[in-house]
C-alpha cells in the first residue's frame, strides 16, 4: 500500500509538544528529524531542537508535523 496523503491523521492536532512527543511523533512516522523537515519544509534545526529540548516548534509547525506524520504514520510499513 505504501504513503497516502488520503487517511487521516491519527494524532491529534491537541497533542502537547514536548521533546518526548517530538521524537515519539517521529518514530510512530518512521521519521527521521530530516526526513521529516523534508517531508512538510520545516527547518530542520526546528524540529532536532525540538527533540532535544533546546527549542520548541511553531504553533503552525507542530500543527503541520503532526498532520503530515499523523498521515504517513496511518499506513506505515502496510506493504511489509
Amino acid at each position: 500500500m505504501g504513503y497516502t496523503s488520503g487517511h487521516t491523521c491519527m494524532f491529534s492536532l491537541e497533542m502537547k509538544q514536548t521533546p518526548e512527543n517530538v521524537r515519539k511523533v517521529l518514530d510512530i512516522a518512521g521519521w527521521t528529524y530530516e526526513e521529516a523537515a523534508k517531508e512538510t519544509g520545516i527547518i530542520p534545526a526546528h524540529i532536532r531542537d525540538a527533540m532535544f529540548g533546546s527549542g520548541i516548534l511553531w504553533d503552525s509547525e507542530w500543527a503541520r508535523l503532526l498532520d503530515k506524520a499523523g498521515r504517513r504514520a496511518f499506513d506505515w510499513g502496510c506493504d511489509e
